[in-house]
């Protein structure tokens, strides 16, 4: 019996090319943002790197916790490192730029 064919538009895409693609997008926004907006390497490192927090909880010693419980320590550790980034950013801006922190 043949296999049946995948095309690239194919919801049943694996998940390993879904992953490579989010990844290339996510490095090249941040690429342009540091070059281009004038993001700091150290920002850009950490944005790069929120993903990963996101397999925290898989490992052993979250395994026994509550499939739920895992999925919304996944989207809050990742939320709390995006949310500190955005906050030293706005913290540098605000010292670089001093005349517009009264706005």
């Amino acid at each position: 019996m043949p296999r049946p064919r995948t095309t690239a538009s194919s919801p049943r895409q694996p998940a390993s090319r879904r992953l490579g693609i989010g990844i290339v997008g996510l490095f090249s926004l941040l690429a342009i943002s540091h070059f281009f907006a004038k993001l700091s390497l150290l920002h850009a490192v950490l944005l790069l790197g929120a993903p990963l927090l996101g397999w925290l909880p898989e490992l052993p010693y979250a395994r026994r916790l509550w499939p739920r419980l895992r999925g919304l320590m996944r989207v809050l550790l990742v939320g709390a490192l995006v949310a500190f980034v955005v906050w030293m950013a706005q913290r540098q801006f605000a010292e670089d730029a001093p005349y517009l922190s009264g706005i």
